[in-house]
C-alpha cells in the first residue's frame, strides 16, 4: 500500500493505517480527526483531541503552533457537540484565542480563526446565557466578515455565522434591527451561492426562521409564506443521506409551529409533527439539537392533546419531553424545561411518582443554567424561566411518604440560586473536608477579587492548571471548570451550605434557637414543613391555596397610604392579616403549641421561612388585632425571617464564630434627597438614636454621596440609615438606597453584597426606608433579592427593614424603641436584636390604638406591620 496521504472510501473508513503505528503525534492527530464512521466516532475526537495537543506543545515554531492551536481549537468544539460538556468548549476558546494571539495580524488564516471563536463563545453563549459571549461572537464574526475578500469560498458562511448570532440578540434583546441585520446577511450569504451548491441549503433554512421570527411581530403572510417555502425548499435541495437533513426538517417543523400559533389549523399542526418526528429518525442520538427538537414535537402534540384528549397523544407528549430531558449533551435550560414541562403534564393525571423524579432532577440541574462569572442580568434572565419549579419539586416530594425532609432539601437547592452563583460560599473554609478543601479555595479566592481584576498566576499554584501569566477572573473560572474544581464543590456533601442542601442534622440544627417553619405554596398544595432540633416534619394547610396567596398580594399592593383612602387601605390590610391567621399562622403556631400569650414571660422565637409570593406577606403580624383578642402572632411569638435555611444556619457560625460587642455606629440620613419628597424626620431619627447608643464611637453624615457611604461601612458595626429608597421590579439587586448622588451612582443592592464585610462581621443594618425587604419581581420571589438580604450576604449578621412604605411620623418612635431595647439588655446579643424590632413593632401597635394618637386610624396595621428582622 502507497504511503503519503490516507485515502477515505466512501463510507469514511481510512484505508491507510500502516502509519499509525510510527507516525508523529501530528499526523497521529490528522488521520484520527478525518475518521468519521458512526460508531466510535466520539472516540477517535478524544484521541486527535490528546495527539494534537502533544502536537501543539512540541512544535518547532510559531507558525506549526499556531496551526495546531487551532486544529485543537477544532476538535475541542467537536467533541463539546457530542458530550455537551462546558470543560471541552472552555478548552476549545481557549485553545482558538491562544492560535489569534500568536497569528500576524495580516495573516490569511486570520479570518476563519476569529469566525471559529465567534462561533464557540455564540455555543457558550447558549449554553450559559452570558450575553457578554453572544456580543463577543458577534463582533469576531463580524470582523471575519469585514477580512474576507468579496468572492472569497468562505464569504457566505461567515455571513451566515454572523446572522446567526444577530438572530440571539434579536431573540434576547428583542431589537428588531438585530433581526433585519441577520435576514440581510444571509441573503447575502444565499446571493453568493449558485443553487446547486451544498452549503445553500444551511443559508435558505436559517433565512426560513428568520421570517418565521419576523412573522411573530409583522403578521404579514408573506413573511410566514416565505418562511416555509424556503426551509421546504431547503430540505428538497438537501439528499436524503445527508446528516444535514434532519435540522432541515426540524427547522421547518419549527416555522410550522409558528404558523399554527396563529392559525390554529389542524393542518399545519399534522405537518409541522410529521417534519418534526421525521427529523427525530434522522437524528443520531448524540446530536445537539436533538433535545430542541424533542421539545418542539412535545409542544406541537400537546397542542393536538388538548383538541384529540387520545391517551396516545397523552404519553407521546410526556415521552417527548422525557426524552428531551434525557439528552445530556444538551444545553441546561433545554433540558428543564423539557422536564418541567413533563411533570406539569404528570401532575394533571396525578401521577405524583413520576412527576417527582422528573422536576428533583431537573431542580438539581438549576444551578447550571448560569454561570459564576456571568453578569446579574444574565443570571436573572436564565434563572426567571424557571420560577416556581423549586416549590412545585417539593410539593409533589411532600405527596410521597417519606417526602418531608426531601421537599426541604429541593428548597434549599433550588431558592437563592443566582445569590450563590454571584456571590459564592460564605462559610469558613477551615470546616471543608478533603478533598472538596482546595478546589473551594481556588474558588474563594477568585471571588475574593473585583470581577475585573487581573490575578497573579500564584493563586494557582497548588492546583493543576500550568498557569505562566497572569489572567483575568473569567479565565480563572475556565481554568477551574475544566479541571473540574467547580463540579467537586458542587458535589461536596460539606458544601451543602453554600450551594447545595444541608444535611438532616445541620437543618435541625438551625432551630437551636426556636423553630424555623419554611412554607412551601404551590398550585398543586401548601404545606409548612417544622423544623425543631429533633425534628423535622410538615403539615398540610388545607386552607392556603395559591390563587388566594396571589389576590391578597394583589389586594396589599394596592392600598395607599393617603389620608383619603386610608380606612379603606387599613380595612384591606386587617382582612389580608386575618387571612393569614386563619389559613397559615394559626394551624402552625397551634401545632408548634403556641397556643396564647406566654405565661411565664418567655417569648418563644420562630424564624419564618416562606416561599413565592407569600413571603410578600407579613406572617408576623397576622391575625385578628382589636385590642382584647391575643388572636395574633405578635402576642404569642417573636418573629424573625431568613430567605433560607442554609442562610440562618451561615449567620448562626458567624454569630458564634466571631460575635463580638459592637463599638462603632454609622448614621446616615437624607433630609434631603434629589427628586424625592424632603424627610424632615431623618435628621431628628438619627440624633436621636446617636443619644440613644453614648457608649458607642460614632459617624453620623447627612445628605452623603455613595464613596463617603461606601467608606463608612467598611469601618461600623452598627449601619442606621433614614432616608428614601427604591425597589426594581425588572431586576431586584438594582434596588437602591438614595443617596445625593443616587441618579448618577445609585447604591444598589449588587454594590451591597459587593462590599464583602465578613470578616469585620458588622452586627446590625437598620434600613429606616420604604420596602427594604420587598422584592417586587414576582417571577424572581424565591431568589430573595432585596436591600435586606444584599446587606446580610454582605457580612451583616442582623438586618432591620420594612415589608413596605413606612410611616415617617412614626419611624422615630420605632428606632427609639428598638435601640432603647438593644442597649437595655445585659448583652448585645442575637436575641436582644429580634426582641427589640419585635418591641418596636408591638409599640407603634399601642401608640395607634391610642384615642389621641389616631390620625391613622386605631391600630392601622400600614404602620407598624411593616417592620420585619432577618438574622440568627
Amino acid at each position: 500500500m502507497s504511503k503519503g496521504r490516507p485515502t477515505i472510501t466512501t463510507n469514511g473508513a481510512i484505508i491507510w493505517r500502516e502509519t499509525i503505528a510510527t507516525a508523529s503525534h501530528k499526523l497521529l492527530s490528522e488521520v484520527l480527526a478525518w475518521e468519521h464512521l458512526p460508531e466510535g466516532a466520539a472516540g477517535d475526537i478524544k484521541r486527535a483531541v490528546v495527539h494534537a495537543e502533544k502536537a501543539a506543545r512540541t512544535s518547532y515554531d510559531n507558525f506549526e503552533r499556531t496551526f495546531w492551536l487551532s486544529s485543537l481549537g477544532n476538535l475541542l468544539a467537536r467533541k463539546y457537540e457530542r458530550t455537551g460538556a462546558l470543560g471541552d468548549l472552555q478548552h476549545a476558546i481557549m485553545r482558538t484565542e491562544e492560535a489569534l494571539d500568536t497569528m500576524p495580524s495580516g495573516h490569511p488564516d486570520r479570518p476563519a480563526r476569529l469566525n471559529n471563536l465567534g462561533n464557540c463563545l455564540g455555543r457558550r453563549f447558549e449554553l450559559t446565557g452570558t450575553i457578554d459571549d453572544l456580543e463577543k461572537a458577534i463582533l469576531h464574526c463580524g470582523t471575519a466578515v469585514e477580512l474576507t475578500p468579496r468572492f472569497h469560498p468562505y464569504q457566505a458562511s461567515r455571513l451566515s455565522s454572523l446572522g446567526n448570532w444577530l438572530v440571539r440578540r434579536y431573540e434576547r434583546t428583542g431589537n428588531i434591527e438585530n433581526l433585519e441585520q441577520a435576514i440581510n446577511r444571509t441573503q447575502e450569504a444565499m446571493e453568493l451561492t449558485t443553487p446547486n451548491q451544498l452549503s445553500r441549503a444551511a443559508y435558505t433554512t436559517s433565512l426560513g426562521i428568520m421570517l418565521a421570527l419576523r412573522y411573530r411581530q409583522s403578521k404579514s403572510p408573506t413573511d410566514i409564506w416565505q418562511a416555509v417555502s424556503f426551509a421546504e425548499l431547503a430540505i428538497m435541495s438537501t439528499s436524503t443521506d445527508s446528516p444535514n437533513r434532519a435540522n432541515w426538517l426540524s427547522n421547518l417543523g419549527s416555522i410550522l409551529a409558528v404558523q399554527y400559533e396563529e392559525t390554529r389549523s389542524l393542518n399545519d399542526l399534522q405537518y409541522a409533527i410529521y417534519c418534526l418526528k421525521q427529523a427525530l429518525e434522522e437524528m443520531p442520538d448524540y446530536h445537539p439539537n436533538r433535545a430542541a427538537s424533542l421539545n418542539s414535537l412535545g409542544d406541537m402534540i400537546r397542542y393536538r392533546y388538548d383538541q384529540t384528549q387520545t391517551t396516545e397523544d397523552y404519553w407521546d407528549c410526556v415521552s417527548c419531553f422525557e426524552n428531551s430531558w434525557a439528552c445530556i449533551n444538551a444545553p441546561p435550560t433545554v433540558r428543564i424545561r423539557a422536564a418541567y414541562k413533563a411533570a406539569k403534564i404528570l401532575l394533571v393525571h396525578q401521577n405524583w411518582e413520576r412527576s417527582s423524579v422528573l422536576l428533583n432532577q431537573a431542580l438539581h440541574l438549576l444551578p447550571r443554567v448560569s454561570s459564576r462569572i456571568s453578569s446579574r442580568c444574565d443570571q436573572l434572565y436564565m434563572i426567571r424561566e424557571f420560577a416556581g419549579l423549586a416549590t412545585l419539586a417539593a410539593s409533589t416530594s411532600l405527596l410521597r411518604s417519606n417526602g418531608t425532609l426531601n421537599a426541604l432539601k429541593l428548597l434549599e437547592i433550588g431558592r437563592g440560586v443566582i445569590s450563590r452563583l454571584r456571590f459564592g460560599p460564605q462559610v469558613d473554609l477551615s470546616c471543608q473536608q478533603e478533598p472538596y478543601q482546595e478546589a473551594e479555595r481556588k474558588i474563594y479566592l477568585c471571588q475574593s477579587y473585583p470581577r475585573t481584576s487581573i490575578i497573579p498566576s500564584s493563586t494557582f499554584a497548588q492546583g493543576n492548571t500550568v498557569v505562566t501569566k497572569h489572567f483575568k477572573l473569567s479565565e480563572c473560572y475556565t481554568a477551574l471548570q475544566c479541571e473540574g474544581d467547580i463540579d467537586e464543590v458542587d458535589k461536596s456533601p460539606d458544601f451543602g451550605n453554600s450551594l447545595y442542601s444541608p444535611t438532616e442534622h445541620e437543618l435541625r440544627a438551625a432551630a437551636s434557637g426556636g423553630p424555623v417553619v419554611v412554607i412551601n405554596v404551590s398550585p398543586l398544595r401548601c404545606d409548612a414543613i417544622l423544623l425543631e432540633p429533633n425534628e423535622i416534619r410538615s403539615m398540610l394547610l388545607p386552607d392556603l391555596h395559591h390563587k388566594d396567596i396571589v389576590q391578597n398580594v394583589e389586594l396589599l399592593k394596592s392600598t395607599h397610604t393617603s389620608l383619603e383612602g386610608l380606612p379603606q387601605a387599613k380595612k384591606e390590610t386587617e382582612q389580608i392579616l386575618e387571612w393569614l391567621w386563619v389559613t397559615v399562622t394559626s394551624p402552625i403556631l397551634h401545632e408548634l403549641g403556641f397556643k396564647g400569650p406566654p405565661a411565664d414571660g418567655k417569648w418563644p422565637h420562630v424564624w419564618w421561612v416562606p416561599t413565592g409570593l407569600l413571603s410578600l406577606l407579613p406572617l408576623h403580624a397576622a391575625g385578628r388585632h382589636d385590642s382584647t383578642s391575643f388572636e395574633t402572632v405578635i402576642d404569642r411569638v417573636v418573629s424573625s425571617y431568613s430567605p433560607s435555611v442554609k442562610a440562618l444556619l451561615c449567620a448562626q457560625r458567624r454569630s458564634l464564630a466571631l460575635c463580638h460587642v459592637p463599638k462603632k455606629i454609622f448614621l446616615v440620613s437624607m433630609e434631603v434627597t434629589p427628586c424625592c419628597l424632603s424627610l424632615d424626620t431623618a435628621r431628628e431619627e438619627t440624633m436621636v438614636v446617636e443619644e440613644l447608643m453614648p457608649k458607642l464611637s460614632k459617624t453620623r453624615l447627612e445628605n452623603p454621596c455613595k464613596k463617603d457611604v461606601i467608606n463608612g461601612l467598611q469601618n461600623c458595626d452598627i449601619f442606621h440609615f433614614a432616608g428614601h429608597s427604591m425597589s426594581d421590579s425588572e431586576d431586584p439587586s438594582r434596588s437602591r438606597l438614595l443617596l445625593s448622588d443616587w441618579q448618577e451612582n445609585p447604591l444598589t443592592a449588587e454594590d451591597l453584597l459587593d462590599l464583602k464585610l465578613h470578616d469585620s462581621q458588622p452586627f446590625i443594618a437598620y434600613l429606616s426606608a420604604c420596602s427594604t425587604g420587598a422584592n417586587s419581581a414576582e417571577q424572581l420571589q424565591d431568589e430573595s433579592i432585596n436591600l435586606m438580604t444584599a446587606c446580610q450576604l454582605a457580612g451583616f449578621r442582623h438586618v432591620v427593614g420594612s415589608l413596605w412604605d413606612v410611616y415617617d411620623m412614626y419611624s422615630i418612635d420605632a428606632a427609639k424603641e428598638f435601640y432603647r431595647v438593644l442597649e437595655g439588655a445585659r448583652e448585645v446579643s442575637d436575641e436582644a436584636v429580634a426582641w427589640g424590632v419585635h418591641m418596636a413593632a408591638r409599640h407603634i401597635r399601642q401608640i395607634t390604638r391610642d384615642q389621641g394618637n389616631a390620625a391613622f386610624g386605631a391600630g392601622n396595621p400600614l404602620a407598624w406591620a411593616a417592620y420585619i428582622h432577618i438574622g440568627p
